[in-house]
């Protein structure tokens, strides 16, 4: 995948997150992981295997990963 298809990719994540973050009921746990999962596979694909295992860049968020790249 290019750059602008990860970065749309994680566009999309961060709307499921905050569409489900927002909702009276809480996301089930396994969806959350699975979001959270890929999130972070994703941030690996843009940010390289060297500074994705940096700690300053582990657990971004899928907003904060828009906005690195943006």
């Amino acid at each position: 995948m290019t750059k602008q298809e990860l970065l749309r990719l994680v566009r999309l994540l961060s709307a499921i997150e905050s569409w489900g973050l927002s909702q009276e009921k809480r996301m089930p746990d396994y969806l959350h992981d699975d979001l959270s999962a890929t999130i972070d596979a994703v941030g690996q694909a843009l940010l390289g295997p060297d500074l994705s295992s940096n700690a300053a860049f582990s657990g971004l968020s899928a907003a904060m990963i828009c906005y690195a790249f943006s």
